[in-house]
């Protein structure tokens, strides 16, 4: 059983580094891909929180809604939950 879990560690380690111990580099394709994926993070994050202050200062200002910390708070919480699941 041992042996086992021996072979499938080689397997994995083989998987990831070249025969020289050097890790595997990506291809091209997969980088552009990350790169995509990480400026549409980088944009959805920007436009979100710029949407969020711009309500919060409507709340505050127009309506009169008087818990600002409250709003900073709710901000805060969802921008922690939203980047975990990023």
């Amino acid at each position: 059983s041992s042996g086992n879990g021996h072979a499938a560690m080689d397997r994995h380690l083989h998987s990831r580094y070249d025969k020289q111990g050097s890790k595997k580099s990506k291809s091209s394709n997969q980088k552009t891909r990350e790169m995509i994926k990480f400026v549409w993070f980088v944009l959805l994050y920007y436009f979100s929180n710029s949407f969020v202050v711009l309500t919060n200062k409507q709340l505050i200002s127009m309506m009169g809604f008087k818990f600002p910390i409250f709003l900073t708070c709710m901000h805060m919480t969802a921008t922690v939950l939203l980047s975990y699941l990023m």
